[in-house]
């Protein structure tokens, strides 16, 4: 092969057939690889996203959770508090009721003394009425 045949048998850049064909092999692998490297690339995002999709919803059930808790509580302080004052009404109550039995027990007394004063004024009255009668019959007999 003389130097002019060798020559047109290259191509513009100066390789011969076999050599094109293995860069472009060359290229194909380096495509495949970035390929390769994106798909991971966005797998990797993609199980970036799921988990953090995953942690806001664990938060948001947490969340959730602590909300009906605190409901819970605010509930039950509600009802006691209920509760409390039902007590607290109950005991008024049977502080007036006392206090009522105590007024009719002293009225009974003051009744009751003046019933007692009655009788002694009567009795006071009688002894004189006695007295003076006594007295009259004394002074007939004079």
């Amino acid at each position: 092969m003389s130097k002019p045949e060798r020559r047109s048998s290259m191509n513009s850049a100066g390789q011969t057939g076999r050599e094109k064909k293995e860069v472009e092999k060359q290229k194909q692998k380096e495509v495949e690889k970035q390929k390769q490297k994106q798909r991971q690339k966005k797998e990797e995002q993609e199980k970036q996203r799921q988990r953090q999709r995953q942690k806001e919803e664990e938060q948001e059930e947490e969340q959730e959770q602590e909300k009906q808790k605190e409901e819970e509580q605010e509930k039950q302080k509600e009802e006691q508090e209920e509760q409390e004052q039902e007590k607290q009404k109950q005991k008024q109550k049977e502080k007036e009721k006392e206090k009522q039995k105590q007024k009719q027990k002293q009225k009974q007394e003051e009744e009751k003394e003046k019933e007692k004063q009655k009788e002694k004024e009567k009795q006071k009255q009688k002894q004189k009425q006695k007295q003076k009668q006594k007295e009259e019959e004394q002074e007939k007999e004079k």
